[in-house]
Order: C-alpha cells, then structure tokens, then sequence
C-alpha cells in the first residue's frame, strides 16, 4: 500500500497537506512516503502523529528521513507526536527541521525526548526564527 501512495504522492505536486498519523507504518514504509515528500515543493501541513513511524531498527534509514524533511521548504506545521523518536530521534530531526525555514508549528510531545535530545532542539531553536509554536509535552 504505501509503494501505491508514494507513488501517488509522487504525482500530487500541488498538495500543500497531508496526515499520515495513526498508521503504524514499517521502516519500509515511511521510508516510500517519507521519499515521497521531494516531489511536494508546496507542502505546508505534515502530521504524522503516532504511532505514524515504527521506529525500531530505524536507526539507519534516520538519515534518508531527516533529507526528506529538510526537503520540505513550505513546510509551515509539522507534528511528530506521539512517536517514539527519543533522543537521537530528535536530535537528527532538529537538524532537519533548521533547514524548513518556514516552520511556524512543532509538534513533538510524546516523543520521548528528554535530555540530550531537548538540549540539542534548544540549540537549534534560534535558527528557528519563524517558530510561533512549540509543543514538548510528555
């Protein structure tokens, strides 16, 4: 199924959102839908509220889906909740989101980010400059 939406998505230039939160996809695939997300320059809304992203054994594929987020230049609100993405999660996806100049909403509560990773989402915070929301509740 998620091979026919990327493929789909792939297609869909002009889409601007897209939720896709609460499908407990494998690594295999966000990764699709995650790739898909190169071929949508005007996205604004991404939800991908959890369990949307299975993160065990994601480790290596954290790369490829951090490039994919920092492709989305119109992204204005992104969400995360409720994924396990924890520390290394959010640290990788805080370099990401630095380079989404546009980002007016984050949501990352429930994400098990505690410590390292919220230090390293602070630091990043003033690159952050268009940042109107910030959400980290656990």
């Amino acid at each position: 199924a998620a091979v026919v939406l990327g493929g789909a998505l792939q297609r869909l230039t002009s889409l601007t959102s897209f939720d896709f939160g609460d499908n407990e996809l494998s690594i295999l695939g966000a990764r699709i839908l995650l790739g898909a997300l190169r071929f949508l320059p005007d996205l604004a809304t991404l939800a991908m509220d959890g369990p949307a992203i299975i993160m065990h054994g994601w480790e290596k594929d954290r790369m490829d889906m951090t490039d994919s987020l920092a492709s989305c230049k119109s992204l204005t609100r992104l969400s995360l909740a409720s994924n396990r993405l924890g520390n290394e999660g959010i640290e990788a996806m805080s370099g990401a989101m630095i380079k989404t100049t546009r980002l007016t909403d984050l949501d990352l509560s429930n994400t098990g980010c505690l410590g390292p990773g919220v230090i390293k989402l602070a630091s990043n915070l003033a690159s952050m400059s268009s940042l109107a929301t910030l959400v980290l509740a656990l």
